[in-house]
C-alpha cells in the first residue's frame, strides 16, 4: 500500500462523513466531473475511476450511464470495502484495491477515465506517466475528466489558496483530525499547476483539453482523445 492509501486506511474512520469537511463544493465537483463525460448516456461504455474512494463519483456515473461497465481502483482497502457497500445495488462494476500508479492499463479499453480528488496525491513525475497511461487506455474519442486540487499559477494566488483552505479545515475539523489533515494537505499533497497539467496532457496526445469548472483551488477539466 502506498503512503496515501495508508493514510486513508489508518487515519480516516469515515470518509463519507469527512469528505464534505475537507473538499469544498464536494458534491458539485463530483457532479461536474461526471457531467463532463461527453458521451451518450444510453450507450454501452466502459468507465474507469482512478482513486474511486467510497464510490461517490462512480455512483453518479453508474446512475447516468445505466448500460456502462465500471472499474474502480483505490489503494485503500478500507475505501474499497466501503465502496462495495455503497454500490452494492450496481452489478456492472469491478473494484480493485491497488495503487493506480502501478497498475497495468489495458490498451484502448475505456471510453472514459475519471478521477476525483486523488491525482494531487502523487509525484509530478508519476502524473506524467499516469496521464500517458490514461491516454493509451482510452479508445479513440475517449474522455478523461479529472476533478482535483491545483497549485496556483503564481505564488500570490497559491498563498491565497493555502490560506483559504487552511481556514476551511479549521472551521470543519478539530484536534487530532485537524492535525492529521493539516499535515496531509500542506506537507504530503502534491498539487500541480493547471497550465502544467494541460501541457503534459497535450504532449501525451490529447487534442482537446478544457477547464469545465473551478472553485478556488478545486478544478474539473476534460481531455479528449482524437477519433
Amino acid at each position: 500500500m502506498n503512503s496515501t492509501g495508508d493514510f486513508f486506511s489508518k487515519t480516516i474512520s469515515d470518509y463519507d462523513t469527512l469528505s464534505n469537511k475537507v473538499v469544498m463544493k464536494n458534491d458539485c465537483l463530483h457532479n461536474e466531473l461526471v457531467n463532463a463525460i461527453s458521451l451518450d448516456s444510453n450507450s454501452n461504455i466502459a468507465i474507469c475511476d482512478l482513486g474511486c474512494g467510497t464510490g461517490h463519483g462512480l455512483k453518479i456515473a453508474l446512475q447516468k450511464f445505466k448500460n456502462c461497465r465500471a472499474v474502480g481502483i483505490d489503494s485503500s482497502g478500507k475505501m474499497i470495502e466501503k465502496c462495495e457497500k455503497n454500490l452494492q445495488k450496481f452489478k456492472n462494476k469491478m473494484l480493485l484495491c491497488a495503487d493506480f500508479t502501478n497498475v497495468s492499463f489495458p490498451k484502448e479499453e475505456y471510453d472514459a477515465v475519471i478521477s476525483a480528488v486523488a491525482i494531487h496525491n502523487i509525484l509530478h513525475t508519476q502524473k506524467e506517466k499516469l496521464f500517458q497511461d490514461v491516454f493509451n487506455s482510452l479508445k479513440k474519442g475517449g474522455v478523461f475528466t479529472n476533478g482535483d486540487f491545483i497549485e496556483g499559477e503564481t505564488e500570490e494566488i497559491n498563498t491565497h489558496y493555502r490560506k483559504l483552505y487552511r481556514t476551511y479545515l479549521e472551521k470543519n475539523l478539530s484536534r487530532e483530525e485537524l492535525k492529521a489533515w493539516m499535515k496531509h494537505a500542506f506537507n504530503d499533497d502534491k498539487p500541480m499547476k493547471l497550465s502544467e497539467q494541460f501541457e503534459i496532457l497535450k504532449n501525451c496526445g490529447f487534442h482537446k483539453v478544457d477547464k469545465i469548472w473551478q472553485f478556488e483551488n478545486e478544478v474539473v477539466y476534460r481531455a479528449i482523445k482524437h477519433c
